[in-house]
């Protein structure tokens, strides 16, 4: 029909993006590391690292359960193993800045 307007664009499938490799390491007991965030359960901190998989691309991520008592046990993602602090920190501002604002360094042991 005149005036009808036809649509030439091709329809675009979006194609699932493969999820990143995830380092999972037990977590050290002594040297500094580097913490991104505290759950309330450990499905929370899996999903977390999960959703944050491309910018963890290369450091070791530990999840280290805490029992708080009243507040109950929650699960801590840190990532990386330093000798320093010094060392951490500088590890610390290679993250991301959606990653570095909530990042504390902690010492492991």
């Amino acid at each position: 029909a005149e005036g009808e307007a036809v649509d030439t664009s091709s329809e675009v499938q979006e194609v699932p993006e493969a999820e990143p490799e995830i380092q999972w390491a037990e977590a050290p007991r002594r040297g500094y590391g580097i913490q991104l965030g505290a759950f309330e359960s450990e499905a929370e901190a899996r999903r977390f690292v999960v959703s944050e998989a491309a910018a963890l691309k290369g450091f070791p991520v530990h999840l280290v359960q805490v029992d708080l008592g009243r507040r109950g046990v929650w699960t801590r993602v840190r990532v990386g193993r330093y000798g320093s602090r010094k060392k951490a920190e500088r590890a610390k501002r290679t993250l991301s800045s959606g990653l570095r604002k909530a990042a504390l360094v902690v010492n492991y042991s």
